[in-house]
């Protein structure tokens, strides 16, 4: 259940997008008659490696289309191509956007070090409201990365880190099933056993059948 709930919404954010780009421009930015697709609408990465050339001098425009290329790789299965596509976004321009998604693709190759700390990145560009480091592909929310992030110190362990980010996510939206779950499991982990069944029996309540078999086996 725990990789499921992980990649979910991964592949939410990755494929569930419009059709087309709404921004049509020259390679350096100004204004053309040019439509790009969304990569929902494209099979073959060369669409992009092609418009990758062409607009060279639109630094914006390349770490988007870097990041639909990316896109694609992992849509044909090559997550190391798909990453190092991300990897390169970023280069070109920071994103929230960028990083978390790499931050997933390492989720997916068992690097959770390394994505804590792309996660930790995105959350810095995300809620800089008015930040060039925002590429307005898709909305990230701070419960996404509150979400994903304490999954990944709970299994590292983490269990501090984790309860703040599951902390941090129910004060945002405190009917949040999983943000309740965990945070019991992390305060069952580190001794705050009464807290813990508190918090499994909310999560219950929210429709969590994972909270009802903690319960019954700790908190009779």
């Amino acid at each position: 259940m725990y990789q499921k709930l992980l990649f979910l919404n991964l592949f939410i954010h990755l494929f569930l997008v419009g059709s087309s780009y709404s921004q049509n421009m020259d390679p350096c930015g100004n204004m053309s008659g040019e439509a790009i697709l969304f990569p929902s609408s494209v099979d073959d990465e060369n669409y992009y490696t092609n418009l990758i050339f062409k607009y060279e001098c639109n630094k914006d425009l390349q770490a988007k289309l870097f990041l639909y290329r990316s896109m694609v790789k992992l849509n044909n299965s090559d997550e190391m191509g798909a990453i190092s596509d991300l990897t390169i976004s970023i280069e070109v321009k920071p994103s929230d956007y960028g990083y978390y998604h790499r931050g997933i693709l390492k989720i997916k190759l068992n690097d959770l070090k390394g994505a804590v700390l792309d996660f930790d990145k995105s959350w810095t560009y995300c809620f800089i409201k008015s930040s060039p480091f925002r590429l307005d592909v898709t909305d990230i929310s701070q419960t996404d990365i509150y979400l994903i992030r304490g999954k990944c110190h709970y299994a590292l362990k983490n269990y501090i880190s984790s309860l703040r980010d599951f902390k941090d996510l129910i004060k945002i939206n405190d009917r949040n099933e999983e943000g309740n779950l965990y945070k019991g499991m992390n305060e069952y982990q580190i001794g705050n056993f009464t807290v813990a069944c508190s918090d499994w029996r909310r999560a219950g309540d929210l429709g969590s059948e994972k909270a009802y078999e903690l319960l019954k086996e700790f908190c009779q």
